[in-house]
């Protein structure tokens, strides 16, 4: 059983949520750090294994965090956490700009002040939270690159980090650290469009369901970028590609952001897209666009499930490929698989001209 967060985050009480809901929760209550806007691609990934880290099929980017969660023993001499606690990890944003959670069972960084504070690490407090800090805004330091420091990024790399009963935020400068510290409490209305698709998506997902893995991304992700290199040197080649292009049916689907998701439930695992939508009529009409692409894109994969959902906001349209519970590693290849995709600009589903 885990605690819901601190009353930082302007709970009112502490509740006790179940460890399936408890991923969703742990998302849902970070939603106010999203950066705004569109025109940043990438928003965020989220790692949450059902099965602990150490069993971890998926990838963080941040090799020695990764590492740190992976081999988990017991309470980190280096940072006084205990890494093994661990059931959650949120990144937000590109570096140097990034803003990493964790979140862990009650009491898993106990041991952390006495350990910083040995270190050299300064205490200050924000908003109620103690923040300790070494190194200027971004700064590396190369004399401190080798020390076996999880937070570093293995270049010595400057830290904030701030800490609550079960969650710890890190960033490598101070404005990113007080952005977070000020907006994770009281996320502005345009951050409901992200609480109506984690929603969303929980209620596609079943009852009982465990959120493993999701990745947030805004529109401009899904741009067009044009010919690659092979076709900009054969003219010939690319004016059929874009002739074969005009000439495939199916019309643009028009939405501010995606979520990307793979879930375990009692009875089936699965992959989820989520579209956010301002009417029924468009989210439906868009999840069943979307489920036809993807079973042309994924095939051999079940056929795409869809649901809309309806939040009093926004109509949300999930579009979910199931296998039984017991296949739940097909599920997490084919999210890894949907991802690479957006990396390389050419998740066709959701391509835009």
């Amino acid at each position: 059983m885990k605690l819901a967060r601190s009353c930082h985050w302007g709970l009112l009480a502490m509740l006790t949520l179940s460890a399936p809901a408890a991923a969703f929760d742990d998302l849902l209550s970070a939603v106010g750090a999203f950066p705004g806007g569109i025109d940043t691609p990438y928003i965020f990934d989220y790692s949450a294994p059902k099965d602990g880290f150490a069993a971890y099929r998926g990838g963080l980017a941040d090799n020695q965090l990764a590492q740190a969660l992976v081999s988990a023993s017991g309470v980190d001499p280096v940072t006084g956490i205990a890494f093994g606690e661990v059931t959650g990890v949120l990144t937000i944003g590109d570096p140097p700009k990034t803003l990493t959670m964790l979140f862990a069972e009650p009491g898993f960084a106990d041991g952390a002040p006495e350990t910083l504070a040995s270190r050299g690490f300064e205490e200050t407090v924000v908003d109620d939270l103690p923040v300790f800090a070494r190194g200027e805004d971004y700064a590396v330091d190369l004399t401190t690159a080798r020390d076996p420091d999880p937070f570093a990024s293995g270049m010595g790399k400057a830290q904030r980090l701030a800490f609550g009963t079960d969650y710890m935020l890190r960033t490598a400068g101070w404005p990113e650290m007080r952005s977070a510290l000020a907006a994770l409490p009281h996320p502005s209305p345009d951050k409901q469009i992200w609480t109506a698709m984690i929603n969303g998506l929980r209620a596609a997902s079943g009852e009982g369901a465990h959120l493993d893995v999701a990745s947030g991304w805004a529109v401009s992700a899904f741009f067009d970028p044009g010919p690659g290199m092979d076709l900009m040197l054969d003219p010939e080649g690319a004016k059929a590609k874009f002739e074969a292009a005009a000439s495939e049916p199916g019309e643009a689907i028009v939405f501010p952001y995606v979520l990307f998701a793979a879930t375990q439930g009692p009875v089936q695992a699965s992959t989820h897209i989520v579209l956010p939508f301002g009417g029924e009529a468009q989210a439906r009409a868009a999840g069943e666009e979307v489920a036809e692409r993807l079973a042309a894109y994924s095939p051999g994969a079940a056929a795409p499930r869809v649901t809309v959902d309806d939040d009093g906001t926004f109509f949300v349209a999930v579009v979910s490929m199931d296998v039984a519970a017991a296949e739940a590693p097909q599920a997490l290849d084919l999210f890894n698989r949907w991802i690479g995709g957006v990396y390389q600009r050419d998740f066709k589903p959701l391509m835009l001209p």
